[in-house]
């Protein structure tokens, strides 16, 4: 047998022998993160983590905190992630963040320890069903059976390599799941004496033991062109002139900007809006890579179900949505009745298509796809048309409407001044991680275009569980300075994960809008008593206890200018910070409502302006 080039450990088990190689394989396929919960019946695995040193291992007790966890880690990263857990229920807490992951197509890797067959369905201890407990939410699931010398340990090398290739296909990214038995003894030490021959067993593996690389390489090739579906029975390869004259000739055209965005994929599109003079309307999870642009009508959300704007947008014959998922209600309402050609690109193969109008999927980068359009179109960009100045100007206007009803620096501290203080302060270099319900509404119609920053959240089930420890995963992943803003359910709900926070080499700064309960549900037609008896969920909880319990820095600010320096402080902190935002149940709903009637209002006199005008000549 050849010498490997690593040194070979001495195991006492197979079971610790199987362990190493899949941990040593997840190394050699580039995961960089293994995220632990404790328990006994996965000890083989986490015994060998330190054999593994190249691998950074994070540990924290509640699984379901772990998942989330391991799900921002993987998105700021861009590569899988691993997570290890002993059998169970503990299985079970996974749940959440595994349909969060295949619904944002994150490659999370599972390997759950699992009782052996002799021990399922008898009545042992902490055995549960783990084999499809995750159902379709998975891109690949497999499972390994007990150790043993009888199977070659090819095996093992052959699974793992599978698993991330499954994990990491373009297109096809999300969580794969290796169900393991283990047989007792668990903690089987290296000086136990034992019959067990790791040079014996692992003969059939020298070709691995000699080199760094994986045991088996899954290769991807990009196939020429961008255009990769078939739809309405015309090939697109084909068809792509077609296609470059049709946007040429269409002078109402609109872009729309979804989740899932890179900067890159923004960069394209942006430059091919400016050679077709198209308007661009970006979703609170595009917009911030965007930036300041002449093309991007920012706060949508608050003027786009306005009679006339809807009007003067029905003459748009074309949108393309570039990403995935979209959070402005108003823009969902307005691809529903869009009457056009509907066309979305996007990296997965998923429908995204709620209202059930899209006529063209591309299955693309959107990198990719803007470039080659932009390699047809001539140099020279098209001149704006009427249509476009007449929205442009009105935007303008709607713009510094809103700018004139956010909060001043000597009010009190409000809900509106959270979005307000983060347009402004929010570093180029941090990112925003955005809870669900009232905060990503909030940030969706106050933030609009400002210098280019990035955001993250959990919008593929939009579920305010484990928002905490997702945004937790993003600054373990990122190593930048990230600022949470949530609501205080959510943080009630995920508030055993301020534990992750100690361990963050940068600082998280957790902006929790405490208004006693859901004030979402105000959105909706509850009658008060019934809004208050099941839906708000009123805690009357001050979380100041939570920060010293977790040994976090708090603030409680009163008024916007303590809230800026507040910001800011923490902002320059090394430590993580939580600061709470205490105001009535209904005002940030209240607050939103005025807003909206202050955009009508200046809709409505802009539109009669024009009309007077046309009147005149």
């Amino acid at each position: 047998m050849q010498q490997p080039i690593m040194l070979l450990p001495n195991f006492s088990s197979i079971s610790a022998c199987w362990a190493w190689l899949a941990l040593q394989e997840l190394y050699r396929l580039g995961v960089e993160h293994v995220c632990v919960a404790p328990g006994s019946r996965s000890a083989p695995l986490v015994l060998q983590l330190p054999r593994v040193p190249q691998l950074q291992v994070h540990v924290h007790p509640d699984e379901r905190g772990l998942g989330f966890f391991a799900l921002g880690l993987a998105k700021a990263c861009e590569k899988p992630v691993a997570i290890i857990t002993t059998s169970g229920t503990a299985v079970a807490n996974l749940l959440p963040a595994v349909v969060e992951a295949a619904m944002t197509h994150t490659p999370l890797i599972l390997l759950t320890a699992d009782r052996p067959p002799e021990l399922l369905a008898c009545g042992a201890n902490q055995a549960i069903q783990q084999s499809g407990i995750f159902g379709s939410y998975l891109q690949y699931e497999a499972q390994l059976p007990v150790p043993t010398t009888e199977v070659s340990p090819a095996f093992v090398l052959s699974t793992i390599d599978v698993l991330v290739a499954k994990a990491s296909a373009d297109g096809h990214r999300g969580p794969v799941h290796l169900n393991w038995s283990f047989r007792e003894p668990l903690y089987s030490n290296d000086s136990a004496v034992s019959t067990f021959s790791a040079e014996v067993v692992l003969q059939p593996l020298t070709r691995w033991l000699t080199s760094t690389q994986p045991f088996t390489h899954y290769a991807q090739f990009s196939v020429t062109t961008s255009f990769s579906e078939v739809s309405k029975g015309v090939c697109l390869e084909a068809d792509t002139g077609l296609l470059v004259e049709q946007l040429k000739s269409t002078q109402h055209g609109l872009f729309v900007l979804g989740a899932g965005l890179s900067r890159g994929d923004a960069a394209a599109i942006m430059k091919l809006a400016e050679q077709l003079q198209w308007p661009v309307l970006a979703d609170v999870q595009a917009i911030g890579l965007v930036g300041d642009h002449p093309l991007l009508l920012p706060h949508h959300s608050l003027w786009l179900s306005h009679p006339e704007i809807k009007h003067c947008l029905g003459q748009t014959t074309v949108v393309v949505q570039f990403g995935t998922h979209l959070v402005a209600k108003a823009l969902l309402s307005y691809l529903q009745h869009f009457a056009g050609d509907y066309w979305l690109v996007a990296s997965s193969f998923e429908r995204y298509d709620p209202s059930h109008q899209v006529a063209l999927r591309v299955q693309a980068i959107p990198e990719v796809w803007c470039k080659q359009f932009n390699q047809h179109l001539s140099k020279k960009a098209n001149t704006a048309s009427s249509w476009l100045k007449n929205l442009q100007q009105v935007n303008e206007q709607l713009r510094c409407t809103v700018l004139q009803q956010l909060p001043a620096d000597n009010d009190p501290m409000c809900a509106l001044a959270i979005p307000t203080v983060l347009k402004s302060y929010l570093p180029a270099s941090g990112y925003l991680f955005a809870g669900n319900s009232m905060a990503i509404r909030l940030l969706d119609a106050i933030v609009g275009n400002r210098p280019v920053w990035q955001l993250f959240a959990n919008r593929g089930a939009s579920g305010i569980d484990g928002l905490l420890a997702s945004a937790a995963g993003v600054a373990q992943g990122s190593g930048k300075p990230v600022t949470l803003f949530l609501g205080d359910l959510s943080l009630l709900h995920d508030l055993n994960s301020l534990l992750l926070l100690k361990q963050l080499s940068s600082p998280l700064v957790v902006i929790v809008l405490n208004d006693d309960g859901g004030g979402i549900f105000h959105h909706f037609p509850l009658t008060e008593q019934t809004r208050q008896d099941y839906f708000t969920a009123a805690h009357g909880v001050c979380f100041q206890s939570a920060a010293s319990m977790f040994s976090l820095d708090y603030c409680n600010p009163k008024r916007v200018v303590n809230f800026k320096h507040d910001y800011q402080a923490a902002l320059n902190r090394n430590t993580s910070t939580l600061i709470e935002i205490n105001v009535a149940n209904a005002q940030a709903y209240h607050q939103l409502q005025s807003l909206n009637k202050s955009v009508e209002v200046c809709c409505d006199q802009w539109f009669c302006q024009g009309e007077r005008e046309v009147t005149a000549k």
